[in-house]
């Protein structure tokens, strides 16, 4: 074994979870892994592409494509891999290399390193999903909504679409948390945001705003008459009765319509025009939708 081969495999050992040697075809000839209880694991590697592993190079971190390496071989490092398992499951990798050539200066393989880097990869999710997700129940919340309306106020503005907004605020929600307690209020919230979600199409995004306030944003509409439309459907879903923790439960929403551009161009005016429709839906009577400037 070389002087720098030595080096080189030692700093596996500090960093890193296998040292790998791949031929002038990226074929594996070597994959040894630091913990020799693995060794039976790794010997499936020998003499395969990391393709024929199910390895895929994760876009937009390090490299466009493992035949980069062989059409320029040259130095990578924390290039990042995925590799898909039968479950569905998914494992990261940062892997680094560096190509070998012969005396006569033909590139004859890489050499390198990998660390699992799984349970680092699925914690930074957790963590940015929770930023964007409500804990309870699991839909966007206020700032990932937020995102997503001026996301789509650029492309409507760009593309001349119109768009709707829906602020959804429940009838009755404090008298079911008052009497039966916060579990049965968190449990209501959690039915209904699935039922919302369930009345709307697909393109559309509802989004739990705070308590027990909600914002549906409605993509693609031809004016207020399809704004009426799922705002029916909304009402209906929230009208139906439902169980909450052994008692039977019955409450409605308010809805408040704004249209983008008609009743504003902007997120703050957009959700102040939505806010005061709704406002006004819930003054006059409850278990109704009402529309910006109506």
């Amino acid at each position: 074994m070389t002087e720098s081969e030595e080096r080189f495999r030692a700093l596996t050992h500090l960093s890193s979870d296998w040292y790998w040697e791949q031929d002038g075809e990226l074929r594996y000839t070597r994959f040894q892994s630091r913990d020799s209880a693995a060794a039976d694991v790794t010997n499936e590697f020998v003499g395969r592409h990391p393709w024929e592993l199910s390895f895929e190079i994760e876009a937009g971190h390090g490299a466009s494509s493992f035949r980069s390496f062989l059409d320029d071989p040259r130095p990578y490092r924390d290039v990042v891999q995925v590799r898909a398992g039968a479950d569905g499951s998914r494992q990261y990798f940062t892997v680094s290399g560096e190509p070998l050539f012969d005396g006569a200066g033909r590139f004859v393989g890489y050499r390198g390193v990998s660390k699992d880097i799984t349970s680092q990869r699925l914690a930074d999710e957790r963590i940015r999903y929770l930023a964007t997700h409500d804990g309870l129940t699991g839909l966007p919340n206020r700032a990932m909504f937020s995102q997503l309306l001026n996301t789509e106020i650029e492309l409507a503005t760009r593309n001349g679409r119109l768009f709707g907004l829906l602020y959804v605020d429940l009838d009755g929600f404090k008298r079911v948390n008052d009497t039966l307690g916060h579990d049965a209020g968190d449990v209501l919230l959690k039915r209904m945001a699935k039922r919302f979600a369930g009345a709307l199409r697909g393109s559309d995004t509802v989004s739990r705003l705070a308590g027990d306030e909600f914002a549906i944003l409605v993509r693609d509409v031809q004016g207020a008459p399809n704004l009426w439309a799922i705002a029916s459907k909304v009402l209906a879903t929230a009208n139906e009765p439902l169980d909450v923790l052994g008692q039977t439960c019955s409450v409605s929403a308010s809805i408040g319509m704004a249209l983008f551009p008609e009743h504003a161009r902007d997120e703050l005016s957009l959700m102040k025009r939505a806010d005061m429709a709704m406002y006004l839906a819930k003054r006059s009577g409850k278990n109704r939708a009402r529309i910006s400037g109506d």
